[in-house]
């Protein structure tokens, strides 16, 4: 369980697939939200987990033509996105998610997001992440496409008001009850140069987690590496004195 969010469990309180996506989601945006600018990428795990091979996969923006060394800079940069199924493009201020958006100054901004999705069923909905938690779920327009899937675009404008990360994802409900998801990498706006505020419950969570290896681990793990947890849990202590 995450202390600051409920997920989907079954019957025997295990997590659900959708449940185990959501908490893969929510450790992400710790990490985001103690600063960290992690890109996201996809594994499908077929044979362990009951998916085929490709259902969950990246892609990355190159530009007119394939590149491998474009495709693997962007795919560090984070100008890509994930999905099972949806096709999610966005921009933000006409940026892609590669592009840290500076502004003078703290007071509140808005920023323009516009969105594009092409999915083989209608989406349940668009949704903006800032910092973690959704902000807004966009006004989408969606047609059917001459080949069959279907198109939704939106234009949202989101107010900004300290220095953040902005993500899109979306979903669609299948007939078997699944739902394919897709999202985007971050976007990260700075205000001031101020670096983000991170989130007390979410660091603690983090810093709880440390703590214990140490101790379960200590007399088992090298010097060496009972250090890097000892460096982490200081970077993570100092991310404390000015959480929130």
């Amino acid at each position: 369980p995450l202390p600051w969010t409920d997920l989907e469990t079954d019957a025997s309180g295990r997590l659900t697939e959708w449940g185990w996506l959501n908490y893969g989601f929510e450790m992400y945006y710790a990490l985001l939200n103690c600063g960290f600018r992690i890109s996201p990428s996809a594994g499908t795990a077929s044979g362990v987990h009951p998916v085929p091979l490709g259902h969950s996969r990246v892609y990355v923006h190159t530009g007119p033509e394939f590149d491998l060394d474009a495709w693997l800079g962007g795919l560090k940069r984070g100008r890509s996105f994930v999905t099972s199924g949806t096709m999610l493009f966005a921009t933000v201020d006409g940026k892609p998610s590669d592009e840290v958006i500076q502004f003078e100054g703290d007071y509140q901004r808005t920023v323009n997001i516009e969105i594009e999705a092409i999915s083989e069923r209608p989406l349940d909905q668009i949704e903006i992440v800032i910092n973690g938690k959704v902000s807004q779920v966009a006004d989408i327009r969606a047609t059917k496409t001459d080949s069959g899937a279907w198109r939704a675009v939106a234009m949202q404008p989101v107010p900004i008001d300290r220095t953040s990360w902005i993500a899109v994802r979306c979903y669609e409900r299948r007939e078997d009850g699944r739902r394919r998801f897709a999202h985007t990498a971050p976007w990260h706006i700075e205000l001031d140069g101020k670096p983000p505020t991170p989130s007390r419950v979410q660091v603690r969570y983090i810093l709880d987690l440390l703590e214990g290896e140490v101790e379960r681990n200590t007399g088992r793990l090298s010097s060496v590496a009972i250090n890097e947890f000892a460096v982490a849990i200081r970077h993570y202590r100092g991310l404390l004195e000015r959480s929130e």
